[in-house]
């Protein structure tokens, strides 16, 4: 229903930090002013929430800087020859903040829901001819790794898409992710169609990720994780006990940034649908899907 949809889109954007401020068309009617200054308030509170929640961040970030110098840290020594400069803009600086302002802790976000996305964006490292020589497999393989660090679980074909852009692959061939393959680094598992770096973090992987309000972390249906989908719409059977199948697939599919459920969309959803009914957790009464029973 429109209101079970509106609940879902405050639960997903308060699972992203968000603080919303709700105006009723008939209070604004009858007090526009009133209502205006209510949101201001409201505005004003969460700008000063944040600020003070940047100024804790900054401090903690000195420290740490500050530790890393006394202790002699190099955090690039174990990087590969050019491999510290795979991440576009990574030293962009630290500032020191001189606020003497408490902190204000912000609410623990619900693990079993939505959380930002951290999209891998490599710097330009080669070109083709170098992406398929021997002698840079090292660096090739660090490529990998680090956007399993960041984006794993992935499909494996983004992942040869995210590494192969870096090199300057337009095209993703079977000889590309033959290459990919024989980079990977042995400790890599794949679990129902993606990849995490370790095996032991499949059991720790909790929620899923959302794509920011700008669009950074967008994916297409066909490279959301399996275990990403499930989660999802097990979370939205929580937040809702029961939703029609219909439902539950378009609000899985904008939980992740998509809006428009095309012939790809819908498919990844249906079989998210039904792998939560033949896992037992979910159960389906003709169009309805809803928590079993317990």
């Amino acid at each position: 229903t429109a209101r079970d949809r509106d609940r879902i889109r405050a639960a997903v954007l308060e699972g992203l930090g968000w603080k919303l401020c709700r105006v009723w068309s008939t209070d604004f009617w009858q007090n526009p002013v009133g209502e205006i200054d209510r949101l201001e308030a409201a505005i004003a509170a969460a700008k000063a929430e944040w600020e003070a929640r940047d100024d804790a961040r900054q401090r903690e970030q000195e420290g740490e800087r500050l530790r890393n110098v006394a202790g002699g840290a190099d955090a690039g020594a174990a990087l590969p020859e050019s491999a510290a400069d795979l991440d576009a803009g990574a030293d962009a600086g630290e500032g020191v903040a001189d606020s003497g302002a408490e902190p204000i802790a912000a609410p623990a976000p619900d693990p079993h829901g939505p959380r930002p996305y951290t999209a891998a964006v490599l710097s330009s490292v080669g070109d083709v001819g170098g992406f398929h020589a021997v002698g840079n497999a090292p660096l090739l393989r660090a490529c990998v790794e680090r956007v399993l660090a960041l984006e794993a679980p992935i499909v494996f074909d983004r992942l040869v898409k995210i590494v192969a852009r870096a090199w300057g692959v337009s095209r993703v061939t079977e000889r590309v992710r033959g290459r990919i393959r024989e980079v990977m680094p042995p400790a890599v598992f794949e679990h129902e169609g993606a990849l995490f770096a370790r095996e032991v973090e499949v059991a720790s992987f909790t929620g899923f990720r959302a794509p920011l309000a700008d669009g950074t972390g967008e994916r297409d249906a066909d490279e959301l994780p399996r275990i990403e989908v499930d989660h999802a719409m097990r979370w939205l059977l929580q937040q809702h006990h029961a939703l029609s199948a219909e439902d539950l697939a378009r609000e899985a599919a904008r939980s992740f940034g998509i809006t428009r459920l095309g012939a790809v969309v819908r498919g990844v959803m249906d079989d998210g649908v039904a792998r939560l009914v033949a896992s037992g957790d979910a159960e389906r009464d003709g169009d309805v899907v809803r928590l079993p029973a317990r």
